[in-house]
């Protein structure tokens, strides 16, 4: 069973309270498991996340203070990123009253963050918790670092997944043990599972550029495209494996009628909601990341579904996948640096680690903690294929570089119009090329 510790003492309750001593120091004097006397720091601490995410925050947070009685943990949930979306982390950095240790889903916007000076580097407290680099998933080695130093600890390693329904794939006549490996395999299986009354499509086999498929990090990497290179620092977006992805993308709006999808899309359900369209049976294919099980343990139980990796364009780049999950970043300022990255390496033991792997499958970023969660035990396949997608040599990071923040923006921006006009994709790529080069020129200087 979880259980929090609560190691505060009676008689320094008590001396807090006559004495008014709480300080802005965030200080306290507590006793701990051996009766004597330890100085309890205060780890502050922002996580980005409700639901599930928040009970196994707290939880965790419990055990960490049951097991390193000298901090205690002052947590606050700040959605839009931990704060970086919406600009509070900055605002806090810019008022130095600023946490000690976030964690956030904003990979890209923390990297760049990182790149422009907004986080303590943390080489000599990985060093003081006994942070074994040779030891780490290598897939997520980079983003670590930038420049040499580190500044960055992935709290986990998510795996997008191709998800399909089996019994939809049965009814279309498709063997549901064989899932498309390539990007010409998927087409033609998503052809196969559309369904149409009176002449209007009621369900989809496939929509490129919905759940995790929105995202501009995701394709690249099936397709082949680097959209960034970042031994010269240059932005490579104007070239036929990029425009490839947006034109694939275009030929799926033409054959289904733009403006039936976009409707479609933007009434489609959230991925944590039952109107969710994979799990009404209105799209049988899709791509999201692992944690998206949950969804379906949560909204349909009884689905019949599977997981693999997401096809590619050949089959030489089949397997692996762009890498999402969470990261910790350490603002400037923070008082707390060494209590904040004990408290990121505590939860990668296994023993953290397992509740999270049950509900979402995300895993840490140490591999010889696997052994020790209950799904590796147990062999469940879902896991399994999450496993080897993270470590197949196909998988990575997105382009880890100061200027990743405004990729992401203005690719995401661009999407829509490449998908849902006949503008030339390949000159639109090459007008966000020619801005971002100049922005990395100008944080160059």
């Amino acid at each position: 069973m979880k259980k929090t510790v609560c190691v505060l003492a009676a008689c320094a309750v008590i001396v807090t309270a006559i004495l008014g001593a709480c300080s802005k120091k965030e200080s306290a004097e507590t006793g701990n498991s051996g009766g004597g006397n330890v100085k309890r720091e205060v780890v502050k601490f922002w996580y980005s996340n409700g639901g599930d995410s928040e009970v196994w925050e707290k939880w965790r947070i419990g055990e960490f203070e049951g097991d390193f009685p000298q901090y205690v943990v002052e947590s606050t949930y700040v959605p839009d990123g931990a704060g970086i979306s919406n600009g509070k982390l900055m605002a806090a950095i810019n008022s130095g009253d600023v946490p000690d240790v976030i964690c956030t889903s904003a990979i890209a916007q923390s990297y760049s963050m990182a790149a422009q000076g907004a986080f303590e580097p943390i080489d000599k407290e990985l060093s003081a918790v006994g942070f074994d680099f040779s030891k780490v998933n290598p897939a997520v080695l980079d983003l670590i670092k930038y420049n040499g130093a580190s500044y960055l600890y992935p709290q986990n390693t998510d795996a997008n997944l191709l998800f399909w329904r089996t019994d939809i794939f049965e009814e279309a006549g498709l063997d549901p043990a064989k899932p498309p490996r390539t990007i010409a395999e998927l087409d033609a299986m998503a052809e196969k599972l559309v369904k149409r009354e009176g002449g209007q499509v009621v369900r989809y086999g496939f929509i490129p550029w919905i759940d995790a498929g929105a995202a501009s990090s995701l394709w690249p990497r099936q397709f082949g495209a680097d959209p960034y290179d970042e031994s010269t620092n240059t932005v490579t977006l104007s070239n036929p494996a990029m425009a490839g992805i947006y034109e694939w993308q275009r030929s799926y709006a033409k054959k289904y009628d733009p403006e039936r999808l976009r409707s479609f899309i933007s009434n489609m359900g959230a991925a944590f909601s039952p109107d969710h369209p994979f799990m009404q049976g209105k799209v049988v294919m899709t791509v999201v990341g692992n944690w998206f099980c949950n969804a379906l343990r949560i909204y349909a139980p009884d689905l019949p579904y599977e997981v693999a990796p997401i096809p590619a364009l050949t089959e030489d780049l089949y397997g692996g996948c762009t890498l999402s999950g969470n990261v910790y970043a350490f603002p400037k300022g923070a008082e707390n640096l060494l209590g904040g990255v004990y408290f990121a390496h505590y939860n990668q033991e296994a023993k953290i680690l397992d509740d999270n792997n049950k509900l979402w499958r995300s895993l840490g970023i140490f591999p010889d903690s696997f052994e020790g969660l209950s799904l590796y035990q147990e062999k469940d396949p879902k896991l399994l294929t999450c496993i080897e997608i993270s470590f197949n040599k196909n998988s990575g990071q997105w382009v880890l570089s100061p200027i990743t923040s405004q990729l992401d923006d203005k690719l995401t921006s661009f999407r829509d119009e490449a998908i849902y006009t006949d503008n030339n994709i390949l000159n639109g790529l090459k007008e966000i090329e020619t801005a971002l080069q100049a922005e990395v020129a100008r944080l160059s200087r």
